[in-house]
């Protein structure tokens, strides 16, 4: 596009000079009663048709981009065709400043710089006195060039979308069946320990929780709505409905015995010493396994936290108790979503399933019509009774008044419910990627530039197009009305058609020396001037 205006802002005004006063270009005169004047021929003298191709093509190219503009609007950037002005354009407008350049114009200074640039254009109206209204418009549509240029980058817009690929994976693992291998059969050795599960575990006490594994391999992959055998979990805050009963021995220790409305029994005391001062209980739990097998609970957990300072009649005060079940369930995935490389996680939904398959290796199904996908799960037995384990070592009760590294996590987690919520979430997150998972594909989405057309501004450079298209028209027009052999825009005619040489055909070209061309451009300047 920018070619198109520079052939415009190059070509508009190069015929200017010649009818800026069409009526004083001299004619041929009759010789001796004979009329002289070259024939009409269809081939004209010195055949050089760059302008008029140029001009040609312009409207041309701009009739090309309109094509391609309703063809390949909003297609994506490597689809998109490569829309500029056609090669032979460009060369045809260089050719024509070069021929221009040739022809003697010391003394048309004044048309030759207007038709150069914007410059010369301005300067043209306060320096060239003029009765012909066409070296006006040749200036003013240079100008117009000029100013348009800028505006002709708003024509195409390039708008990043995301778009669907189809030669990439976005996947994630789901587990209907959860078996290491292990048959319950008590001949065989089985499997008693799971690192990545154990990993889970201790990731997720510690705050530090590893992700589901899904695989990514665009920008954006959306997952779709999956379900996978896991396990939930439930706290509830029992310190209200928690029976305490404390004895004493001496001033120095007091012991207590908390029952929760689980029946789960949890042990809290004091202690004294001139050398080590008063001490209390943080941090204690109780287990229970399997407490609803034929609803998958695989194990009841009850916890009280009590506050790190205290006296011996306050060391209670702000006492924390719950209950938490943690319970093998179907677990829906739903709106997960990766975005270079992080996971956006989404809605985790557990639901209950009822034991329908006793054995080695365990069914349950879902029994909530809500439940939209395959209601039957199976587990190895060993590998639920493995977990339990796992979460055994992980809340073992400790020493009464002592914190460890190994309780410590629990005692200084934001809340009980947050980090028994997070463990049975890492528990499920790693499940979905067990032995026997499928494979469940998502969409993959990359980053594409998207051209937009917008026509309004295209208007600009094609209504210039027909504008200069028109003044070479009247310049041809007039100039073959004037009786010019060759009706082009150039000065040359000018150079070549002076009546004390007339030419008769169209092959016969004057030869000048320097004087003669020098007196003859002389003439003609005082008659575009006058």
């Amino acid at each position: 596009m920018d070619a198109v205006l520079e052939d415009q802002r190059a070509t508009a005004l190069t015929g200017f000079s010649l009818q800026h006063n069409e009526s004083r270009i001299p004619t041929f005169k009759e010789h001796e009663g004979q009329d002289v004047r070259p024939q009409r021929l269809r081939i004209f003298h010195k055949t050089d048709w760059f302008l008029e191709t140029t001009f040609v093509m312009d409207p041309g190219c701009i009739a090309k981009c309109f094509y391609l503009g309703v063809v390949d609007n909003f297609k994506s950037l490597p689809h998109f065709a490569n829309i500029g002005v056609p090669q032979p354009a460009e060369v045809v407008a260089f050719g024509k400043v070069k021929e221009a350049e040739s022809v003697w114009l010391e003394d048309l200074r004044i048309f030759y710089n207007a038709r150069r640039g914007p410059l010369g254009a301005l300067k043209f109206f306060w320096k060239a006195p003029s009765k012909s209204w066409l070296p006006w418009v040749g200036c003013f549509v240079t100008l117009v060039a000029i100013a348009v240029d800028p505006f002709t980058q708003q024509i195409l817009n390039f708008e990043p979308r995301l778009t669907e690929t189809f030669d990439a994976d976005a996947s994630v693992g789901a587990s209907q069946v959860y078996d290491l291998g292990a048959t319950g059969d008590p001949s065989s050795e089985g499997l008693t320990f799971y690192n990545p599960l154990q990993a889970a575990i201790t990731g997720a006490l510690y705050d530090q929780a590893r992700l589901p594994a899904f695989v990514c391999q665009g920008i954006i992959c959306d997952y779709p709505t999956f379900a996978s055998l896991g396990v939930s979990s439930n706290c509830q805050d029992v310190r209200q409905t928690t029976v305490v009963n404390c004895t004493g021995q001496d001033e120095a220790r007091e012991n207590c015995v908390l029952t929760t409305p689980s029946q789960s029994v949890l042990f809290a005391s004091t202690s004294f010493s001139d050398r080590l001062g008063f001490g209390h209980t943080r941090l204690n739990t109780s287990l229970t396994r399997n407490p609803s097998r034929e609803i998958g609970a695989v194990l009841s957990l009850s916890v009280v936290r009590l506050p790190d300072v205290g006296t011996r009649d306050t060391w209670m005060d702000g006492m924390e108790v719950h209950d938490c079940l943690f319970r093998l369930s179907a677990i829906e995935y739903a709106n997960w979503r990766m975005v270079n490389g992080t996971i956006l996680p989404g809605l985790r939904t557990p639901y209950t399933m009822n034991i329908t398959q006793p054995g080695s290796l365990t069914g349950y199904t879902v029994l909530d019509t809500a439940f939209q996908h395959n209601r039957t799960f199976y587990i190895n037995f060993m590998d639920s009774n493995n977990m339990v384990n796992m979460l055994e070592e992980a809340f073992a009760p400790v020493e009464p008044n002592v914190v460890t590294l190994k309780n410590v996590p629990l005692y200084i987690s934001e809340g009980i419910p947050t980090t028994i919520a997070k463990i049975s979430d890492a528990i499920s997150d790693r499940m979905i990627s067990g032995p026997n998972f499928t494979e469940k594909t998502g969409r993959v989405y990359t980053q594409e530039t998207f051209i937009t057309v917008h026509w309004h501004w295209i208007s600009l450079p094609a209504s210039l197009v027909f504008a200069a298209c028109g003044l070479l028209a009247a310049v041809m027009l007039l100039t073959h009305q004037a009786d010019q052999l060759i009706w082009k825009s150039s000065l040359t005619p000018l150079l070549m058609t002076e009546v004390s040489y007339p030419l008769s055909t169209a092959h016969q070209r004057p030869i000048w020396t320097n004087t003669q061309l020098k007196t003859r451009t002389t003439v003609i300047a005082n008659h575009l001037t006058r």
